[in-house]
């Protein structure tokens, strides 16, 4: 009867043993394939994790959204075209004219550095936004080229938060026909852009952008605008004019009939 009991104790024991090794095994260390899934603290990688396109990885950083070129925003009160984006800054341009005002106040020879617009729009303007939204506006080389037809000094070049842009920035973010290279050949001008007043012809340039060029003042009409590069002498100053052709003679510096469509570098956020 001892050896039967025996017998059966050691049956029971054996099975067990056989169960416990069946678990070991089951739990072993994980392969490498599973390790790689993990960072090693029992935690999944990004990579590893399902998310729905509405949601977004725990601690991925937000992107800035990048306004796309030539759409209208708003900033400060006033409506700006996306001329340009650039490392989380937009250059942007006063979609309309924003107020008239003179290059200075006596018909004089200048340049962007002197010019009394400059002075304002740094001071003045750039003062009447909030704090908020002056830490958003970026200080900006301001590169003045010579007037490319007829040589006139664009003066030094300058540190702004707020300017006026050039004959080439014009060119360069509203369109540029091939008017202004062949023009810098004073025969392959054309000569049909006539200024009456005056006789003058081949001035300027019109071309398939002069309609993107158009811009209104406060009242909604047309209006010209001042560019800061020099027009034909030194005290006058490109323009564009109500039709948006661009006048490479510009006007008397003194001209109180100009508006100003301040440009800048804004900064963008989440």
């Amino acid at each position: 009867m001892k050896t039967k009991h025996l017998l059966v104790l050691t049956i029971i024991f054996a099975v067990a043993l056989l169960a416990f090794s069946a678990c070991a095994y089951n739990y072993a260390e994980p392969d490498s394939d599973y390790m790689e899934k993990y960072n090693g603290v029992g935690e999944p990688n990004d990579s590893e994790i399902f998310c729905p396109d509405e949601y977004s990885v725990p601690n991925s950083p937000v992107p800035t959204p990048e306004p796309i070129v030539h759409t209208i925003i708003t900033f400060g009160g006033y409506s700006w075209r996306v001329l340009d984006v650039q490392d989380y800054y937009a250059l942007i341009l006063a979609e309309n004219v924003i107020f008239d005002m003179a290059h200075r106040s006596t018909w004089e020879a200048m340049t962007w550095e002197t010019s009394d617009i400059r002075k304002y729009l740094n001071g003045t303007f750039f003062n009447s936004f909030s704090d908020a939204d002056r830490a958003r506006i970026r200080e900006a080389t301001i590169v003045n080229d010579d007037n490319p037809w007829w040589g006139t000094s664009g003066g030094n070049d300058m540190i702004d938060r707020i300017f006026l842009l050039s004959i080439d920035e014009v060119l360069r973010y509203l369109g540029d026909s091939g008017m202004i290279a062949k023009g810098a050949n004073v025969n392959e001008r054309d000569l049909d852009i006539v200024w009456p007043a005056w006789g003058i012809y081949g001035w300027g340039i019109h071309d398939q952008y002069s309609e993107v060029r158009l811009a209104q003042n406060p009242a909604g009409w047309a209006s010209w605008w001042w560019l800061r590069s020099p027009g034909d002498d030194s005290s006058s100053a490109a323009i564009v004019r109500l039709d948006g052709d661009i006048s490479l003679i510009g006007r008397g510096v003194n001209n109180t009939g100009c508006g100003v469509r301040p440009a800048l570098w804004l900064r963008l956020e989440p």
